[in-house]
């Protein structure tokens, strides 16, 4: 039996690329526009399950994992599933640009997760695709906007 947190690590591997790589997806979306609209760096990546509007750091990605299932492959080995979840989150003061500017955070991540499969290495391979989900500002917050990114990814691991 092999002593790990695979899926500790699959997390915090995700965490890394994303922290790596969307700078590129963002910048490069925001100068193909050419309209003044900036995305920025995330100014923080972590990986957690808390309250997303507690955050006090934007933009922001939090990761983290909804549920997981084994696969037996062999007598050594399994397919470890796991569904993740990314709440993205932004603060703009000005509301004709913060629709326009999450679409970007989101579709950059898009681009970023089908261009890279194996997310660097943190994963052999994507199931089932992507899905976005787009949440309005409460009436108290907005200059905020949320949106969650949720995608399947599976890893090998050692039994």
């Amino acid at each position: 039996m092999a002593y790990e947190s695979n899926i500790e690590n699959i997390l915090n591997a995700v965490k890394t690329f994303i922290e790596n790589t969307s700078p590129t997806y963002f910048t490069g979306i925001c100068a193909a526009k050419a309209d003044g609209i900036l995305c920025p760096a995330f100014e923080e990546v972590v990986v957690d399950d808390g309250d997303p509007y507690e955050r006090g750091a934007y933009p922001f990605c939090q990761i983290s994992r909804d549920e997981y299932e084994d696969k037996q492959l062999t007598i050594n080995s399994e397919e470890l599933i796991i569904t993740i979840t990314l709440v993205l989150g932004i603060v703009n003061g000005i509301k004709t640009e913060i629709t326009t500017q999450i679409d970007r955070y989101m579709e950059g991540i898009r681009q970023m997760l089908i261009d890279n499969p194996t997310l660097g290495g943190a994963c052999d391979k994507f199931i089932d695709g992507i899905k976005g989900q787009y949440f309005p500002a409460l009436p108290d917050m907005s200059d905020k906007r949320l949106a969650l990114i949720t995608f399947k990814v599976s890893k090998e691991v050692l039994r």
